[in-house]
């Protein structure tokens, strides 16, 4: 399928010296659109090539006739900081869940959200995190009054919560799900938007936004999303999580 080909190892952006930019890829909700942007923002008056390899399908499914590559030069000022501040929460920190292979949800959750935070810089938002290394301030009893005030103190507009699931039940459970609380409606809203953007962009299974009765939803001030993105039980999924391209 198309959005299966639409990869950094098919679709690529080098600069003048002909190093490689480091980049995300994309397809749009219109599932023809490819999306690429830098992890780090283009140096401004420079010139780049984007380079959209043979191993591309196009619409129909064929692959592309030969590679394709298109010069552009930025020119535009930097974006300037936005006034929308975004608290990323790589949740899960005294969790002990850990999958097959040793990786461990914490680690999976902390640098999901530190690449999250690198995109949203890079489009002009302010991102603060509850953590930013495998360390916290925090007791355990008080690890949710403790984010809450880091997003308080931030006036964050938005929490979002980045967890790894996990099933006792089976090997086989999947997909992805987010939560919210029913005392906010802009929360809802965050979370039925996450939830359909996360899905469109892996095709993992949908779960589905839905009410949580976790006590941080009920102790933040802003819209907040727990969303998890899958079981470290499920061999699969365990390898999905570690990689860099998922």
């Amino acid at each position: 399928m198309l959005f299966r080909s639409v990869n950094t190892t098919n679709i690529k952006v080098v600069d003048e010296d002909n190093k490689y930019i480091d980049i995300t890829v994309a397809l749009a909700n219109d599932n023809k659109t490819v999306i690429v942007q830098p992890v780090k923002s283009y140096e401004y008056g420079k010139t780049y090539t984007l380079i959209v390899t043979n191993q591309v399908k196009s619409s129909d499914g064929k692959f592309l006739p030969s590679e394709v590559r298109m010069d552009f030069t930025t020119k535009s000022s930097p974006i300037k900081p936005s006034a929308f501040t975004v608290c990323i929460d790589p949740g899960q920190y005294y969790s002990l869940l850990t999958g097959a292979s040793g990786v461990k949800a914490k680690d999976i959750n902390l640098s999901t959200a530190l690449k999250l935070g690198t995109i949203l810089k890079s489009r002009g938002f302010n991102v603060v995190y509850t953590r930013s290394s495998d360390a916290v301030s925090w007791t355990q009893s008080g690890e949710d009054d403790a984010k809450a005030l880091i997003a308080k103190n931030a006036n964050a507009d938005v929490f979002l919560s980045v967890n790894t699931n996990n099933s006792d039940a089976a090997n086989t459970a999947n997909g992805m799900e987010t939560y919210y609380t029913t005392d906010n409606s802009k929360s809802k809203e965050l979370s039925s938007t996450v939830q359909s953007e996360l899905i469109k962009a892996t095709q993992a299974r949908d779960r589905g936004a839905k009410v949580g009765s976790f006590p941080l939803l009920n102790k933040t001030s802003c819209p907040t999303a727990i969303t998890y993105l899958g079981f470290l039980s499920n061999p699969a999924e365990e390898t999905l999580l570690g990689s860099d391209q998922y």
